[in-house]
C-alpha cells in the first residue's frame, strides 16, 4: 500500500503488548497474504532509548514459499538532528550483537 505522501506500507492492523519482551501485531492488510488475518507475535528487546530488537518467525514468504526461519530486526529512532551521529551508534550496537566484523561493514556501507 502507498500513502498519499508516498510512504509504503507493508502491513498495517493493530498491536497489542503481552509483558515486557512479546507484542502481538493483529495484521489485517500485508503484501504477504499468507498472515492476513492472522497474529504475529514477536520478540521485543528495547536498548536504552534508541533502539529495538524484533525477533519473529517467518513460516512463508510473500511469494508462498516455505521460510521456516526466524527474521531479527534492529529499528532505531533517528532525529534529523542525529544522522550523522546514529550512524555511530547502529555500529556499535551492531558490533556488540554481531561477531563478524564483515557482516557490520555491509550494513553500514
Amino acid at each position: 500500500m502507498t500513502t498519499a505522501e508516498g510512504a509504503m506500507i507493508t502491513v498495517d492492523g493493530t498491536y497489542r503488548l503481552v509483558g515486557d519482551s512479546l507484542y502481538i501485531e493483529e495484521i489485517d492488510h500485508s503484501f504477504n497474504r499468507t498472515q492476513i488475518g492472522k497474529d504475529n507475535p514477536l520478540n521485543l528487546k528495547l536498548s536504552g532509548h534508541k533502539f529495538m530488537y524484533l525477533r519473529w518467525f517467518q513460516a512463508v514468504d510473500e511469494f508462498g514459499k516455505n521460510q521456516n526461519q526466524w527474521v531479527e530486526e534492529i529499528w532505531q529512532r533517528v532525529e534529523l538532528e542525529d544522522m550523522e551521529v546514529s550512524r555511530i551508534d547502529l555500529e556499535q550496537e551492531l558490533r556488540a550483537l554481531v561477531r563478524d566484523p564483515e557482516v557490520v561493514k555491509k550494513v553500514i556501507n
